[in-house]
């Protein structure tokens, strides 16, 4: 009798177990459809927002393009809301990777960072192509 209640319980732990990890598979997998479709949102987001010569990582025209642009407190600073997607870019000198793209009710919000040395960076919300908030993190 203890023999085959032995049995009967390493039956039932193997058919627990086989189901946690198909659950895991489960749930793995839809995380990771989740999270490429988000990076698929990004790309095209960032394609859509880029201008043909924007393929290059600093592509704001040299003239247009501050002598002290980067990822600094001082560039920070001088950065505003209401400013256009394209006024940030001269003052930091290059185009931003896309963060995040949402649309909620009809008003467009997209999230741009910019990376600088060690660590720093300047994060900044345009909402219907304006400066709506900015964040920067490690500048000095």
């Amino acid at each position: 009798m203890k023999k085959g209640l032995g049995i009967v319980i390493g039956i039932v732990i193997g058919v627990v177990i086989t189901v946690i990890l198909m659950l895991g598979l489960l749930v793995g997998g839809w995380f990771y459809i989740q999270r490429k479709s988000i990076e698929t949102t990004q790309n095209e987001e960032q394609k859509k927002t880029e201008k043909p010569s924007e393929n290059k990582p600093n592509s704001t025209p040299p003239d247009k393009i501050s002598e002290k642009a980067g990822v600094t407190l001082a560039n920070f600073n001088k950065i505003s809301t209401g400013m256009t997607y394209e006024k940030v870019v001269e003052i930091l000198g290059s185009n931003g990777k896309v963060m995040l793209v949402k649309e909620i009710g009809g008003t467009k919000n997209i999230v741009y960072m910019w990376e600088g040395e060690r660590h720093t960076n300047i994060t900044a919300m345009f909402v219907d192509g304006k400066l709506d908030s900015k964040n920067q993190i490690g500048l000095k």
